[in-house]
């Protein structure tokens, strides 16, 4: 549901809105920027996690996208916005927390989509303050998708928390999806109440499938 949005919205196309890799209406097969096309490799599978690479839909623009296996989570980040953090690594932090700091809703997701980008050891820290702090639930959603990539120390916890008091349905029906990969004590048990006793169906349908497959990897 807004998993699917917020593709679209911060990627270009996530891979159900593209048709796969083909090229878009009115953009070239070939050519575009440069050091865009530098960055761009073959498809790859690498810790249950697909990455492929992508025409934008609108403009002569790659996109890299990446598919959590485990959770089917999405997210794609527009090449320019790549090149851009290359080009000045030590200021993607920086330029994260300017993003997450601002009124701006897209802009705090923007911030969330860098730090999943960000070679460091803070990312995992600043987005944890993120799902629990920020108001607006697509941020938080999005802060989710990225801890889920990102893979801090404790992060199943934070998402245990998230399932049991988030008041937005589809946070939590994102986290129940990530639990599997982030086994903690008392996860079965967690995903067993969500899956019979959550207010929102789809929540409920994420923890059941969750638990089906952490039984299927006992």
């Amino acid at each position: 549901r807004a998993e699917r949005r917020l593709v679209l919205r911060v990627g270009g196309e996530g891979p159900a809105a593209g048709g796969g890799g083909g090229a878009p209406r009115g953009a070239p097969r070939a050519g575009g920027p440069p050091a865009q096309q530098a960055l761009a490799e073959p498809p790859r599978l690498e810790h249950r996690t697909l990455t492929y690479w992508h025409w934008h839909e609108t403009e002569p623009d790659l996109v890299r996208c990446r598919v959590q296996l485990d959770s089917l989570h999405v997210a794609c980040d527009n090449a320019k916005d790549l090149v851009e953090d290359r080009r000045s690594p030590e200021d993607v932090v920086a330029r994260a927390r300017r993003e997450l700091a601002t009124e701006d809703a897209d802009a705090r997701v923007a911030g969330v989509q860098r730090l999943a980008r960000a070679d460091s050891g803070l990312a995992g820290s600043l987005l944890t303050e993120v799902v629990r702090l920020d108001t607006s639930p697509e941020v938080r959603l999005a802060a989710v998708i990225a801890l889920a990539q990102v893979k801090p120390t404790g992060v199943g916890d934070v998402f245990m928390a998230l399932l049991l008091n988030d008041s937005d349905p589809d946070v939590r029906a994102a986290t129940a999806r990530s639990l599997p990969a982030f086994p903690v004590e008392g996860l079965e048990l967690q995903l067993q109440v969500a899956a019979r006793g959550d207010p929102d169906v789809g929540v409920r349908q994420a923890a059941a499938e969750a638990l089906r497959r952490v039984q299927a990897g006992r």
